[in-house]
C-alpha cells in the first residue's frame, strides 16, 4: 500500500512506493508521522486536556514521543545523519522550551513552523535516496542491455552491417603487417667509428682524460685476470706432465725385468712416446712463461708511460688555467693603466687650453710649468698602458701555445691509452 508524505514548507507532495522502500524503513517513517501528528494536535489550544494532567505536560510528552522517532531514524538509518534532519530537530526542541504555558492564549506559531521543517528535511532526504537509488537500478538495467545488444550483434552481424568495430568473438582475421615495418636508420650506426674519431671526441670532450684513463685502468686488469689464468692452467699443466713422466718412468723400470709378457716392445713405445710429449709440453709452457713475464714487463711499463702522460696533460691544463688567471689579471691591469692614461691626457688638454686663453704672466709661467709636468704624466701613464698591453698580448700568444700543446698531448695521450 503506497504510503503519502507531506510538507507545508515548500516541499511538494509525494508518494513513497511499498516496493521501493523497505518495510523497516517504511514503518519508522509512519512512526515518525504518526508522533509529528500527536505533536500538532497537542499544540491546538482546543484540543482535548485530560483531568489531572497540564497543556506543558501533554506537549513536552508528545515531543519526547518525536525526538524518540527521530534517534531511531538516525540511529538505524545513516542516510539521516545530515544537518538537513539535524537542525529542524534542534530548533523544534528549542521552539517548544521557549513557549509560555501561563499565558491564556499560547503563540505556537514557531513550533509549527519547526514541524513543517522538520518534515520536509525528512521528506526530502528520503526522496533523494529513492531518487539515487532509482538511478543506480536505471544504470544497471542500461549496462545489462547494452552488453546483451553486443553479444547479439558480434554472433549475428558483420563489420559492413555494424556501426560499431567487431568484437573478437566475430572471428575476423587479424592482419599483421611486419614486412612493411622500416626501422629508422640511424647515419652514425652505419659504420664502425675509426680510432681517430674515436680519439678526437675524447679529446674535444670535457672528462675525455679521466675516461680514457679509466679504460686504461680497465684494460689493465682484464689484463691481469687473462695471465693469472694463463699462468694457473700452466702449472695446472706442468703438474700432469710431471705426474705422467713419473708414472711412465715407474712403470718403465717395473716392465723391464718381465721380459717374456707379450707386446712389450709397443708398451716401451708407448712409454718413450709419453716421455717425449711431457719433455715437449715442459719445454712450451717454459716458453710461454717467459713471454709471459716479458709481457707483463712490457704491460708494466706501458701502464707507467700512460701514467706519466696523463700526468704530463693534467700539469699542461694546470698551467694553462695558471695563464688564463694571469692573462685575466693583465687585461684588468690593462684598462686600469688605460683609464689612467685618459685621465691624465684629459688633464693635459684641459690645462693646455687654460694656458692658450690666458695672457702671459706669472700665472702662465706657473701653467707652463704644469703642463710639463701633466705631459710626462701622461707619456709615464701611456708606456705603462703600453707595457700592460704588450704584457696581454705576450700572455695570449703563450696561452695559445699551451693551448696546442695541450691538444697534441691529448690527442697522443688517448692514442696510447688505446694501444
Amino acid at each position: 500500500m503506497p504510503s503519502s508524505f507531506s510538507s507545508t514548507d515548500g516541499c511538494q507532495d509525494f508518494v513513497l512506493d511499498d516496493y521501493l522502500v523497505p518495510d523497516d524503513l517504511l514503518r519508522d517513517i509512519e512512526i515518525f508521522a504518526d508522533h509529528v501528528n500527536r505533536l500538532r494536535i497537542a499544540l491546538d489550544s482546543s484540543s482535548y486536556v485530560p483531568d489531572g494532567e497540564s497543556k506543558c505536560v501533554q506537549v513536552k510528552a508528545a515531543l519526547s514521543m518525536v525526538s524518540q522517532s527521530v534517534r531511531d531514524l538516525l540511529v538505524r538509518y545513516p542516510l539521516f545523519k545530515t544537518t538537513q534532519v539535524l537542525i529542524p530537530t534542534s530548533h523544534l526542541v528549542h521552539s517548544v522550551k521557549e513557549i509560555n504555558f501561563s499565558d491564556v492564549v499560547i503563540d505556537t506559531s514557531k513550533t509549527l513552523s519547526c514541524i513543517d521543517k522538520l518534515e520536509g528535511a525528512v521528506g526530502n532526504t528520503l526522496k533523494q535516496s529513492l531518487n539515487v537509488q532509482n538511478n543506480m537500478q536505471q544504470v544497471d538495467k542500461n549496462k545489462k542491455d547494452s552488453s546483451s545488444v553486443n553479444r547479439l550483434s558480434g554472433k549475428y552481424s558483420t563489420p559492413a552491417m555494424s556501426s560499431t568495430p567487431p568484437c573478437p568473438s566475430s572471428k575476423i582475421p587479424l592482419i599483421r603487417r611486419h614486412s612493411t615495418f622500416k626501422g629508422k636508420v640511424s647515419s652514425e650506426n652505419q659504420g664502425p667509428i675509426n680510432a681517430e674519431t674515436l680519439d678526437a671526441r675524447l679529446a674535444n670532450h670535457d672528462d675525455g682524460l679521466n675516461v680514457a684513463f679509466e679504460c686504461t685502468k680497465t684494460q689493465g686488469k682484464h689484463f691481469k685476470d687473462i695471465t693469472a689464468y694463463i699462468k694457473k692452467r700452466i702449472t695446472l699443466e706442468q703438474e700432469h706432465a710431471t705426474k705422467l713422466t713419473a708414472l711412465t718412468k715407474e712403470t718403465r723400470s717395473v716392465l723391464r725385468n718381465d721380459c717374456h709378457l707379450p707386446l712389450l716392445q709397443n708398451f716401451f713405445y708407448c712409454f718413450e712416446t709419453d716421455l717425449g710429449l711431457c719433455e715437449k709440453v715442459n719445454n712450451i709452457f717454459n716458453a710461454l712463461m717467459e713471454k709471459i713475464k716479458e709481457s707483463e714487463k712490457n704491460r708494466d711499463d706501458e701502464e707507467l708511460f700512460k701514467r706519466s702522460l696523463k700526468n704530463e696533460v693534467a700539469k699542461d691544463i694546470k698551467q694553462l688555467k695558471d695563464f688564463e688567471n694571469e692573462l685575466v689579471k693583465a687585461r684588468n691591469n690593462f684598462l686600469a693603466k688605460e683609464d689612467n692614461f685618459k685621465k691624465a691626457k684629459n688633464a693635459y688638454i684641459r690645462i693646455e687650453k687654460n694656458l692658450i686663453s690666458s695672457s702671459y704672466s706669472m700665472e702662465s709661467k706657473r701653467n707652463i710649468k704644469e703642463i710639463d709636468k701633466k705631459k710626462r704624466s701622461e707619456e709615464d701613464a701611456m708606456n705603462k698602458m703600453e707595457d700592460a698591453e704588450n704584457q696581454v698580448k705576450k700572455l695570449e700568444s703563450e696561452m695559445r701555445r699551451k693551448f696546442l700543446s695541450l691538444e697534441k698531448s691529448k690527442v697522443s695521450f688517448h692514442y696510447h691509452a688505446r694501444i
